[in-house]
Order: structure tokens, then sequence, then C-alpha cells
């Protein structure tokens, strides 16, 4: 039987709740769970969310978790997934304890779309994987020294990402 990894994906599912951006984060986690593997869901962007309901930012976060939770369920990950909403840290899904199990057990964290807002966070997974699902886009903020994406190149040189 081959190796059973624990594996924490990041992604903007509940960032921006619409269909389109739904199957761009979950194929990697389906795909993975498919694999045979313990897969979690992380959203840890430090953005506020969008809210299509208000038509722009929301006032809170409950729409984008109500989605979120929603989605994950669908899916039979209802006890998979963590959401950090940016104002005050506040956590959504897993408890904090199974959330800290989860980030010092696992095996890979693939940074999607280096979503992450403090990668750095996660050092203690024993690898950090950044999937570039927009080429180009990155390499330009890259090429242009946005701060941002400097610290995310910073980690990548030291093989940390």
């Amino acid at each position: 039987m081959p190796l059973k990894l624990r594996v924490i994906i990041s992604g903007l599912i509940a960032q921006y709740p619409m269909g389109g951006v739904v199957w761009d984060y979950i194929q990697y986690v389906l795909g993975i769970r498919k694999l045979g593997h313990d897969v979690y869901y992380f959203e840890d962007t430090g953005q506020w969310p969008y809210n299509p309901q208000e038509g722009g930012l929301a006032k809170d976060c409950r729409y984008n978790v109500d989605y979120l939770s929603n989605v994950m369920s669908h899916f039979g990950l209802d006890k998979k997934w963590a959401y950090r909403f940016p104002w005050k840290s506040q956590w959504f899904g897993l408890p904090e304890g199974k959330r800290n199990e989860v980030i010092k057990s696992a095996d890979i964290l693939l940074n999607v779309s280096g979503v992450l807002a403090k990668p750095q966070e996660y050092c203690s997974v024993k690898k950090l994987v950044y999937i570039d699902s927009d080429p180009v886009f990155t390499q330009i903020k890259l090429a242009r020294g946005q701060k941002d994406f400097k610290k995310l190149r910073n980690l990548l040189n030291r093989n940390k990402l």
C-alpha cells in the first residue's frame, strides 16, 4: 500500500464565492483525496472577502463562511477545512487544537496561487509547495519588484516553498 500523506491545500473559495473559483481550488483537494491522502483545505489570505450579494467587500464573513461550509459539506469534507477572517484573526471550521495539529503533522502544503498571506506561519509543514496557477502574472509582479512577491521569491530561493 502506498504511503498516505497528510496534505493541506490553500485557496480562495470563501474569498470569491463563485462557481469557477471553487473549481480552481477544489480540484486539488478532490484529486489528492482520490489518490488516498488525508486532505485539508485552509484559506488564510489576509484579505477581506468579496460578497456577491452585497456587490462588494463583505460587511462580515458569515455569507462567505456559510458558502465555504456548504461547498466542503457537498464534497464530504465537513471537518476538513479552516478559514481565517482577517478582522481580529478569527478562525472558522476546524477548532484551533485540530488546526494546529494538522499543520504540525502535515507532510505537504500546496500554496495554490500563492494565496497564503503569511506562508512562514506554515514552516512546520515538512514540504511547502508553491503552485503558480497564473503563469506570467506572478513573473511580471516579480520583475516589477512588487514587495509581497519579493517576500515570496525570497522564500522560494531558500527552497522553503
